[in-house]
Parts: structure tokens; C-alpha cells; sequence
């Protein structure tokens, strides 16, 4: 039973580590575009040439939500939550139709024998032990053979859990396996290897002549959309782009006024009242069923609930955007003592700390202070080198016993237990650090039951309906036949635009508005035109009016797509152009670096000791063409004018500092460039290159 009390608290415990570990993998497939133009059918998404329906998809989250509810006792899912699971029913569908299917591509499995092993052999996969050991950590197959003969054949719960626990196995041990071949594929011979030693090690000298690209201002440069096109189809590979959206959108926030706060006060007083007239029992059904420790309320009316006699209604108390109401109905002695304290730690080394004196003199004035009435949150804030929680002011919140002794120390701990209310002293914790400790409760040993109500302060309908008017009046003022009329609108009304760039198809929502989903939706439907404005959206506590500004395609991009991107990069190129000219004229006749630098007004910068691998150049900066044509040069030649990055330079190569590649020494080089190419670092690549052949198409903006 043992087992099967550690599986119910485990089951969903599981399906979000398998997912956690598919999204490690393959995080970019989540959020992964393509054409939205797709079938008209109920398909959800199409992961390697295969259709997966909505129904699919609904029928997994089901299972999802309700091992969700199962395992956190929760009763319903709040938007946020639901979102949460779709994410986690998404991430299973691409292991399903996009990592298991390349394992399998790859001939990849796990053979019974090898099962056994991983379950049952005397090395055991790391998670069977996890489960499956018993309170002091030790482990023995018989515990796992007795299960599957066991609970397994009779437990559907015990079932489901193996099934969970045997696809996470499969899904880790195949993915190491995976990364593990594709990190060998890599092999690096002799002669690669000296080549490479002589590379990373030749140095050159020289001198580097540069007219910076700033040097004229970009409005001395015209670029037209000519310009833009002949760059563009040149380098049109460069510029291959996903499906997205651009817009520029109004949000109005509907915000709880004044009258709405004081409906909603006057709702929670009810409720109080209703609690008074009726007191609840442990029986009652206002009563959550488990016993909670300190911490778990409000902290606007934890103590105050606290300290309550049972039966006592306490509240309304407003806190965090909501009035609550407790009443005690029982309590009792726990196993664990609880402190919640606020702490100054003063560390020996720290910043102006140089000693174990030094922190000790500054401890004991900053007790004098806190015991003398000054703000214990600010001295904390100023002075704590506990930079974890001195941004909170010190406070450390309510913490078990073991979790306060663990960080802190014993000491810390048994003063912690020794303080009453309001007490403060100071201690020597862990690593020679002093502490100023401040008791903020006193020390609690019990858990309670209560029943309680929270009274959201929401808008009320006159308030939603002025901000509906408002909205719905800008949206008729808008003419869509003039491109302008968006811009009009806002400045007519003075209202804050807002923008969101390269919007895909998975994506959930906007900047200031992240679960404005059916946004999304209007902006990736087939119907919605380049320049199209939306109607009035109703997200939340928001209302939004959008305008489609640009819709990107997948495949190569348009001028309009990427202008802001190309148009500085064709400025200096005409702006390399002009410099070349200048450069050119001046070398005529020239002998010498020096002599150039004269003539352009410059200096010539010497290049000393300059190593292939080091892409920065004196006076040029990170520049990889002019660090290329550097090593391209033969001694004693003067280049032409190169166009590089940030300017156009003119190169001088003095001296190649050559080296020869040791007869031996060279397996060190070759295990550090099998750890630059180990399945870690491969791990990325691969997330690309499976996210290209999947060709995945997401198609969840149409159902949510």
C-alpha cells in the first residue's frame, strides 16, 4: 500500500516531468509556425505529414486535466491552468508524432531484456529507485517484482502510473541514446588536428588603416525601394522567413472603480454574516477538507485568524485584490514547529565587510538600531547580505524548523524557537555569517481547518459597459479604406498604441494582453486582410481593437516584411561604397601605411601578435571579413580597400608568426573538441533540424 499511497501523489507528478523533459528537447517545436493557410477539416496540427485531429487532442487533455484535479485536489481549473495543460497535451502529441517517430526513424528501442534490466536489474534506471525505494532510500527489485505481480494486475491506478512511468524511462533512455550516436558521428583526423593547432596558434603583425562607416551621417544616404529589392533578391536566403503577424493595437483595461470595490465589500460583509448565523462544523461543506500550516493564508489576516478563539469570524479583510473572510472551525498539534521571522545577515568578506570583526561591529549596531525602533525592513534592505531576501525587507515568511536549521543553522534555529512576538537578537549562523533576527510571529506547532470566502474585487456592469462604449466608439470612427485611420484614432483620442511583431500561429496572446487568444485567432484567420482592423475583443479584464499591419508568409520575405532589418545594412554598404572611392584615390601613389593615413586624415594602427581565433582588430572592432582577408595576405602586400562590417579598411601584413603542429599532444585537442560537440552541445542543432523535417503546422489559434 506503501507504493500505491506514493503513486497517488505522484501520477500527474510524472506526465509533467515527461513533458518537461520533451520540452527540453524540442522547446522550439512548441512554438513552431508554418503555413496557416491549412485544411479545412477538424486537424489541430500536422507533425510530420500527419494529420492530428482536435479530437485527439481533446480527448488527451481531458485525461490531463483530470489527473490534474486528481492529484491537487483542486475542484475546478481556473483559464490560467487550462492553458498550462493544453501546453503539457501539445508537448505529448510532439513526442508522439516528432521525437518518437525520429527514434524510430532510427532504429532506436528498448528490447525486453533491456526492460528487465531497467526495471528489475541490480543497477536500476534512476526513477524505478526514486519510486520505488522504501523511507531510509534503500532499494530491491523484489519491491518492483511484487508490484507488477501485485497492484499492478489489480490497480488501475497502479497501472496507469507503470504505463506514465515506463513511456518517461523510454522517452529519457531513448533521447540519451540518441544524442549519444549523434555525438560520435564527429571523428577528427591527424591532419585536422594539426591544421587546426596551426590555425588557433599563428599570429601575424601588421598595420590596419580604417575610415569608419559613421563617419557619414545616414541622411547624407538615400536608400530607395530599388535599393531594398536588388538586395533582397541577392540575399534572399538569408531572409527565409516563418508565418507571423505584425500589429498595432488600443487595449482599454477594466479596472474595478471605487463603487464596484464597495459592491463587493458589501457582498463579503454578507457572507461574514451568514458565517455568524450559521456557524460552520468540521462536517460542514464551506469547510476545506485537510488540515493547512501557517503560511498558507493571506498575510493580511493570517495572525489575526490565527489568534481567533474557534467559531470567531474574522474579516473582511482586503488583500491582494480580493476581501476574505475566515472562521476557525478546528485545530491541533503538529509534527513540525513553524517560525516566521525577518533576518539581516551580515556575511565576513562581503562588499566593505573585510573581516569576522568587521561583520561582527556592524551586526551589533544594526541590533541597536532594530531595538531601538527603527524600520527593521529598511535595515534590511540597506545593509543585509542576504541579497535573496533583503529585496522583501528580511522577511524569510513562515519556515519549518529542519528548513530554517538546513539554511541557517542550528544556532539560528533555537533562537528562532526562543523569540516571542516582536522579539529581536542576534546570532551566529552558518559560515561564521551574524544574523539579526526579528520574530514576526511567535513560534507555531499547529495546523487548522477553516472555512473561508474570497470575494474577487471585480468590475461591475456599469463599469464594463462605460469601457465597452468607449471602445466600441473608437472602433466606428475607423474608416478602413484610409491606412491612416488607425493612427488618426489614437492621437485623436489620445491613447497609448501598442505593437506586436512577428506574432505565430502558437502564440497566446499579446504584450499587456498574454491571454488575448482570440486576437491571435482573427489575425491568422484566412479571411483577414493585410491592413484589416478587427472588431472590439473582449479578453479578460481588457478590451482591444487591433489592425493587421503586415502578414508574413512563409517562405522568402518581401521588402516590406523585413525593412527595418535590411534598410541600415544597404545604407553601409553604400556608405562602404563611398569610402572605398576615397580610399582608392588616396592609395595613388602611396608607398607606405603611413603615408595613407595622412592623406585620409588618419593614423595607421599596429596589428601585433594578431591570432586567427581573436576576431577583434585595433580600430576595427569584431569583424570577421577583415580578420579573413588579414590571414588571406602574403607579407609585405598592401590590400585594396575592403568593406567591412563598421568601416572600410585598408590592410598591411608585415610578418606571418608560423608555428608547426606538435608531433604528439594532439588527443588533448581532439577530447576538447569532442566536449565542444558532445550531445549537450548537440542538443540544440538537433532541436532545429527535427523542427525543419517535422515541418510542423500549428493550428491551435482556430480552437482556442
Amino acid at each position: 500500500m506503501a507504493v500505491i499511497t506514493k503513486l497517488r501523489n505522484s501520477g500527474w507528478v510524472v506526465i509533467v516531468v515527461i513533458v518537461a523533459l520533451i520540452l527540453f528537447v524540442v522547446s522550439d517545436l512548441l512554438t513552431s509556425s508554418g503555413s496557416t493557410s491549412g485544411p479545412a477539416d477538424n486537424s489541430i496540427a500536422v507533425m510530420n505529414g500527419v494529420k492530428v485531429s482536435i479530437d485527439e487532442f481533446n480527448q488527451l487533455n481531458a485525461e490531463n486535466e483530470k489527473n490534474y484535479m486528481q492529484n491537487t485536489g483542486q475542484k475546478e481549473l481556473n483559464d490560467q491552468i487550462r492553458e498550462y495543460i493544453r501546453g503539457v497535451t501539445w508537448g505529448q502529441l510532439v513526442q508522439k508524432y516528432v521525437t518518437e517517430e525520429e527514434y524510430r526513424r532510427a532504429g532506436l528501442t528498448i528490447g525486453e531484456d533491456e526492460w528487465a534490466e531497467l526495471l528489475l536489474g541490480k543497477n536500476p534506471h534512476q526513477l524505478v529507485k526514486q519510486y520505488f525505494s522504501d523511507e531510509k532510500g534503500a532499494f530491491s527489485p523484489k519491491t518492483v517484482r511484487d508490484f507488477l505481480n501485485n497492484q499492478y494486475q489489480n490497480s488501475p491506478l497502479a497501472q496507469e502510473f507503470m504505463n506514465n512511468l515506463k513511456r518517461q524511462i523510454e522517452s529519457e533512455v531513448l533521447r540519451e541514446r540518441y544524442l549519444n550516436y549523434l555525438s560520435k558521428c564527429n571523428y577528427y583526423t591527424k591532419t585536422y588536428l594539426k591544421q587546426d593547432y596551426i590555425s588557433s596558434n599563428r599570429t601575424v603583425n601588421g598595420k590596419v588603416v580604417t575610415l569608419s562607416l559613421n563617419s557619414i551621417p545616414d541622411k547624407d544616404i538615400k536608400v530607395t525601394d530599388e535599393d531594398l529589392e536588388a538586395y533582397l533578391r541577392e540575399h534572399k536566403e538569408e531572409y527565409k522567413q516563418e508565418e507571423s503577424r505584425d500589429l498595432e493595437y488600443v487595449v482599454w483595461d477594466i479596472n474595478p472603480t471605487s463603487a464596484d470595490t464597495a459592491e463587493n465589500l458589501r457582498a463579503a460583509l454578507t457572507v461574514a454574516d451568514n458565517f455568524r448565523a450559521n456557524k460552520p462544523d468540521t462536517n460542514d461543506s464551506r469547510v476545506e477538507n485537510k488540515w493547512v500550516a501557517p503560511g498558507t493564508m493571506p498575510a493580511a489576516i493570517e495572525n489575526s485568524v490565527i489568534a481567533a478563539p474557534e467559531g470567531e469570524v474574522v474579516g473582511p479583510v482586503y488583500n491582494d485584490g480580493a476581501f476574505y473572510v475566515y472562521v476557525k472551525v478546528a485545530q491541533k498539534a503538529d509534527t513540525l514547529t513553524r517560525y516566521n521571522v525577518s533576518q539581516i545577515t551580515i556575511s565576513p568578506n562581503a562588499s566593505n565587510i573585510p573581516d569576522s570583526a568587521a561583520a561582527q561591529k556592524l551586526a551589533g549596531e544594526l541590533l541597536g538600531k532594530a531595538r531601538g525602533g527603527e524600520d527593521f525592513a529598511k535595515l534590511a534592505t540597506a545593509n543585509s547580505t542576504d541579497y535573496a531576501t533583503s529585496s522583501n525587507g528580511g522577511a524569510l515568511g513562515w519556515r519549518t524548523s529542519n528548513e530554517i536549521k538546513t539554511q541557517y543553522g542550528p544556532a539560528f534555529e533555537k533562537a528562532a524557537a526562543s523569540l516571542p512576538s516582536g522579539g529581536i537578537t542576534l546570532v551566529r549562523g552558518n559560515n561564521g555569517a551574524w544574523h539579526i533576527i526579528k520574530a514576526v510571529s511567535a513560534p507555531n506547532n499547529q495546523v487548522y481547518k477553516f472555512a473561508s470566502s474570497k470575494q474577487t474585487v471585480t468590475p461591475g456592469s456599469k463599469t464594463i459597459d462605460s469601457i465597452s462604449r468607449i471602445s466600441n466608439q473608437f472602433r466606428s470612427g475607423l474608416n478602413e479604406e484610409d491606412e491612416k485611420a488607425f493612427e488618426k484614432q489614437i492621437e485623436k483620442q489620445n491613447l497609448n498604441p501598442r505593437v506586436a511583431k512577428d506574432l505565430k500561429p502558437g502564440d497566446r496572446g499579446i504584450p499587456g494582453a498574454e491571454s488575448a487568444s482570440e486576437v491571435v485567432r482573427w489575425a491568422f484567420d484566412e479571411e483577414t486582410a493585410e491592413g484589416a482592423i478587427s472588431p472590439v475583443f473582449n479578453s479578460g479584464s481588457r478590451q482591444i481593437v487591433a489592425r493587421l499591419t503586415t502578414l508574413k508568409k512563409e517562405g522568402y520575405a518581401r521588402v516590406k516584411d523585413v525593412r527595418e532589418r535590411i534598410e541600415p545594412l544597404v545604407r553601409n554598404e553604400k556608405k562602404g561604397e563611398k569610402l572605398k572611392e576615397k580610399m582608392e584615390t588616396a592609395m595613388k601613389g602611396v608607398k607606405t601605411m603611413e603615408e595613407l593615413a595622412i592623406k585620409l586624415q588618419t593614423i595607421a594602427q599596429p596589428v601585433e601578435n594578431q591570432n586567427f581565433s581573436n576576431g577583434s582588430l585595433p580600430f576595427v572592432g569584431s569583424d570577421q571579413r577583415i580578420i579573413g582577408a588579414l590571414f588571406g595576405l602574403k607579407e609585405k602586400v598592401m590590400s585594396k580597400p575592403i568593406i567591412g562590417m563598421t568601416g572600410v579598411t585598408v590592410i598591411y601584413l608585415d610578418k606571418v608568426n608560423n608555428v608547426e603542429a606538435p608531433k604528439t599532444g594532439l588527443d588533448s585537442r581532439r577530447m576538447m573538441l569532442d566536449m565542444q560537440n558532445s550531445s549537450q552541445q548537440i542538443e540544440g542543432k538537433l532541436t532545429e533540424a527535427m523542427r525543419k523535417i517535422a515541418g510542423i503546422k500549428d493550428y491551435r489559434y482556430k480552437f482556442f
